[in-house]
């Protein structure tokens, strides 16, 4: 049954990407997707853009609970964008881990140092790159799941992190085409 909410997922994305060229919309039905599959509380998709700023792309707190997550999410964008893009394991430099190196980066046992307590820092979170060849063209992020962040998660959600890089990838050709 997964699978094949994974397939309807993919399905419908492609549908919104084909008829209007609409990256956003596209995405934020993967992540919603990915938010079911991995039962967490919030998700996020960026995209990192070629002078090597993120912008979000699309942004979700789902029905598994209050994730209180979009604040602190924004500092780490915030943090990334201003030139903070050390490759530590720190939640501030999560997103670095991910964008400069082209790593998943998962937190699942939070310490103080990777936030105040009432912040998402104290979440698990997995964050994974989208990639295209091998260059990092944005990523997704998850947080505050019921469970620890694995490989089981990446293997269910794979089939919508595929699909996010290959309409990306449509995304960006079809904005070139316009120019």
């Amino acid at each position: 049954e997964a699978k094949t909410e994974e397939l309807q997922c993919v399905i419908d994305a492609m549908a919104t990407f084909l008829e209007g060229a609409s990256w956003k919309e596209a995405v934020a039905t993967l992540l919603h997707g990915a938010l079911i599959q991995t039962q967490s509380a919030y998700g996020f998709v960026a995209d990192h853009q070629e002078d090597g700023e993120l912008e979000m792309l699309a942004e979700e707190e789902s029905i598994y609970g209050s994730s209180n997550c979009r604040e602190y999410i924004g500092d780490m964008f915030r943090n990334y964008n201003s030139g903070n893009r050390a490759e530590d394991s720190t939640t501030e430099n999560l997103i670095g881990t991910v964008i400069t190196r082209g790593e998943i980066a998962i937190v699942n046992n939070p310490s103080p140092r990777h936030g105040p307590e009432s912040q998402a820092g104290r979440h698990n979170f997995i964050g994974i790159p989208l990639l295209e060849d091998s260059k990092v063209i944005g990523m997704i992020g998850l947080a505050k799941s019921p469970d620890r962040y694995s490989q089981a998660e990446m293997k269910r959600i794979d089939v919508l992190i595929q699909t996010a890089s290959v309409l990306y990838q449509g995304y960006r050709r079809h904005s070139l085409e316009e120019k």
